[in-house]
């Protein structure tokens, strides 16, 4: 475990080249603002640069964020690659937002548009009289949708996940 200095002056280049293949940097954040941490979890204070840990295996950076998430319940841990924050992060602890997996947003949607039909057919069979009815239908398809894009987005965002990883994998040294 090794810390690096995210903005330090007197560096030549940035700090991802401070990062070698097989390096995982993890970044502490609040898990309400996303606000920076320090290495103990407390807001930086005026002046205080910001901070990655940097660790040799995803396994010790995997410890190292449910150790400090226990200690911290507060904090959301991301763990990167080595080419830091050019991809999504491989994995985050603590995140207290509801992410959901493709398959449960997919069903979601899918329930939502067979919750319409018969509100429909029952508004289509009184004769348009049940207004109510079409318009809750109308907003049960709307939000369908939602789920359904959402779905495909998340579907795409573990197929980058996957990829990332594969490379990194793949990379000889590892």
């Amino acid at each position: 475990m090794r810390l690096v200095t995210l903005h330090d002056p007197h560096r030549r280049g940035t700090w991802l080249d401070e990062l070698a293949p097989g390096d995982y940097p993890v970044f502490l954040r609040d898990a309400q603002t996303s606000a920076e941490r320090n290495v103990e979890g407390k807001p930086l204070r005026r002046g205080e640069p910001g901070v990655c840990v940097v660790f040799g295996s995803f396994d010790e950076a995997a410890a190292f964020c449910q150790r400090t998430i226990r200690e911290h319940p507060g904090l959301r841990c991301d763990i990167y690659d080595h080419r830091g924050l050019a991809s999504p992060p491989l994995c985050t602890f603590g995140d207290r937002e509801w992410d959901p997996k493709p398959r449960i947003l997919m069903a979601l949607a899918g329930a939502c548009i067979v919750a319409s039909a018969p509100l429909f057919w029952f508004d289509w069979h009184k004769h348009g009289e049940m207004i109510l009815l079409s318009v809750i239908g109308i907003n049960l398809v709307a939000a369908g949708v939602r789920f359904l894009f959402w779905g495909l987005g998340a579907i795409d965002d573990e197929h980058e996940r996957s990829k990332s990883a594969a490379k990194v994998a793949a990379q000889p040294g590892l």
